[in-house]
């Protein structure tokens, strides 16, 4: 009878333990998120500021070429 008595109250405490690790790994896991989420948002906005420049400057290229092209801009 002593037996199950401290087996229950063993398992008690384990529950007990096991929903702490759950809501520290749940705390951990929401805070990965919102930082992976960050860091995703920087990544992609460094990209498309990279894409932009890369564009301003063919683009500026293509209107130098048509320029010496056509004679608008004496060689």
């Amino acid at each position: 009878m002593t037996q199950n008595v401290e087996r229950i109250l063993a398992r008690g405490e384990n529950l007990d333990h096991l929903r702490n690790k759950t809501e520290d790994l749940e705390a951990t896991s929401e805070h990965f998120k919102t930082t992976s989420q960050k860091v995703a948002r920087k990544f992609w906005w460094k990209n498309v500021k990279m894409i932009v420049i890369i564009c301003v400057i063919v683009l500026i290229i293509v209107i130098l070429i048509i320029l010496f092209a056509t004679g608008t801009i004496p060689t």
